[in-house]
């Protein structure tokens, strides 16, 4: 099924959750944070949140730095 990750089509197995989504991106859940159709989806709910077609998935990786 087709889904938009920070605005580009991705194709992605039906039954995804946003945690699988994550793992197959090799991104750590810890370090990021994703919305789901505009709605922020917390830590504990990303192994329950099943992805549809033409979700529109927004991860932001945060990264430190400073002087």
């Amino acid at each position: 099924m087709e889904i938009l990750l920070n605005g580009d089509r991705e194709q992605v197995a039906a039954g995804t959750s946003l945690l699988g989504l994550l793992e197959g991106l090799e991104l750590n859940p810890e370090v990021v944070t994703v919305s789901v159709n505009g709605r922020s989806v917390a830590g504990q709910d990303l192994a329950s949140t099943y992805l549809q077609e033409g979700d529109r998935v927004d991860v932001l990786l945060f990264m430190g730095g400073g002087f």
